[in-house]
């Protein structure tokens, strides 16, 4: 079952969380645009946010 994975044909494979990946995680955004403009950078709110973007971007860009 696990080759299978490997199989550059699927869809879904293995990937590891990386401490960039954790990086960009800012935890809860306030809706308030002062303190949003106080922030460093509007990152994600969660790993998942985080993986998902990715995710996406790298779909986007085949």
């Amino acid at each position: 079952m696990i080759s299978s994975i490997e199989d550059p044909n699927q869809v879904i494979g293995s990937y590891v969380i990386s401490a960039g990946d954790i990086s960009v995680v800012v935890g809860p955004i306030s809706k308030d645009y002062g303190q949003m403009a106080k922030m460093k950078y509007l990152g994600y709110t969660t790993v998942t946010e985080s993986l998902t973007e990715k995710e996406l971007s790298e779909i986007s860009q085949l």
